[in-house]
C-alpha cells in the first residue's frame, strides 16, 4: 500500500517524496505535466482534444482532486510511520528462506520484542532466533521452497513431521494475521450486523461465529448458499440431539462424540455434535 501511495503522489507532485503533503497545492505539478496514463496521453491528442484546452484543463484538474483525495484517504487508514509493518517482510518466503536476503534484514528479535502478546519471555524469543538462523541451513521439501505465499508457506512450514520450525512458523502465522487497518474487522462487523438482525436477536455468540467462518469458508471456495451441497452426513448430524442438546439425559456422552465433517474436498473441518 505504501508504494501505491507513493506512485499517486508522483503523478501530480514534485516534492521529495518524505515531505509530501497531498493538499499542498504550491508542490503540484503543473496541469500539463501531470501524469494521466498512457491510454489517456494517447486519447488526449486527437486533435478534436486538443483544441478544447478548457475541457482539458477541467479533466486534469479533477483528476488531481481525484488523486489527491485517494492519497489522504490512504493515510487515513495506513501507518506508514509504524516500525513493525516493514519488518513484517522478514517473514516472506522468498526472505526468510533465503541466507542472502536474510542479510538485509534485522534479527527477528526487532519484531518478536514488540509484540510481547504474541511472544513473551527471553527463552521463547531465543527459539525463534535459533530456529530462523537454521532454517536456512536446512533443505526443505520442495513443496515449501516453491510456494510464495506466506501463510501457506508457513503452514506447510508448521505441519513438517519433524517440528524442528514449529515456534517459528506459529510466530510467522501470528504476525501475518495481525490487520494493517481496521478495514477487515469493519467487514466481519457488517456482516454481523446482517447475520444479527432484529428478528434474529437472540442467536448466541457461537451461532454468530460459526455463521460468519462458513461465510468465509464458502467464499475461499467460490462457493455460496445456492450451489453449495451439504453432504448426506451433514444432513444426518442436524439432529434433535444437536440442535436441543440440554434436553437430552446423558450430557456428557454428547460432549465427547463429535463428528468431523469436511465441508470441501480441502481443509475447512467443521465441528458438529452428533
Amino acid at each position: 500500500m505504501e508504494l501505491v501511495c507513493t506512485d499517486l503522489l508522483l503523478c501530480y507532485m514534485k516534492t521529495p517524496l518524505h515531505l509530501i503533503n497531498p493538499n499542498d497545492e504550491n508542490q503540484f505539478l503543473s496541469t500539463s505535466t501531470v501524469y494521466l496514463g498512457v491510454k489517456v496521453l494517447n486519447q488526449i491528442k486527437i486533435s478534436a482534444i486538443q483544441q478544447r484546452k478548457d475541457l482539458l484543463k477541467e479533466f486534469s484538474n479533477r483528476f488531481i482532486n481525484f488523486i489527491k483525495t485517494s492519497c489522504l484517504q490512504i493515510n487515513k487508514r495506513y501507518d506508514f510511520s509504524n516500525t513493525i509493518l516493514p519488518l513484517v517482510n522478514m517473514l516472506t518466503p522468498s526472505v526468510a528462506l533465503s541466507s542472502k536476503m536474510r542479510e538485509k534484514y534485522p534479527p527477528i528479535t526487532c519484531l518478536s520484542e514488540q509484540l510481547h502478546r504474541i511472544v513473551n519471555g527471553d527463552s521463547n524469543i531465543q527459539k525463534l532466533d535459533d530456529q530462523r538462523r537454521t532454517i536456512v541451513l536446512v533443505r526443505l521439501p520442495n513443496e515449501i521452497q516453491t510456494e510464495k505465499e506466506s501463510d501457506k508457506c508457513w503452514t506447510l512450514i508448521k505441519e513438517l513431521g519433524t517440528g524442528k520450525f514449529i515456534d517459528l512458523a506459529e510466530f510467522a502465522l501470528a504476525v501475518l494475521s495481525l490487520p494493517h487497518s481496521n478495514a477487515s474487522c469493519e467487514r466481519v462487523f457488517s456482516k454481523i450486523n446482517c447475520i444479527k438482525t432484529k428478528s434474529r436477536n437472540k442467536l448466541i455468540t457461537s451461532t454468530v461465529s460459526a455463521t460468519v467462518i462458513t461465510s468465509e469458508c464458502l467464499k475461499k471456495n467460490n462457493l455460496n448458499c445456492i450451489c453449495f451441497q451439504p453432504t448426506k452426513l451433514m444432513f444426518d448430524s442436524v439432529s434433535y440431539t444437536s440442535l436441543y442438546p440440554s434436553s437430552v439425559t446423558n450430557k456428557n456422552e454428547l460432549n465427547t462424540n463429535k463428528t468431523m465433517i469436511n465441508i470441501n474436498e480441502e481443509e475447512e473441518i467443521f465441528l458438529l455434535e452428533d
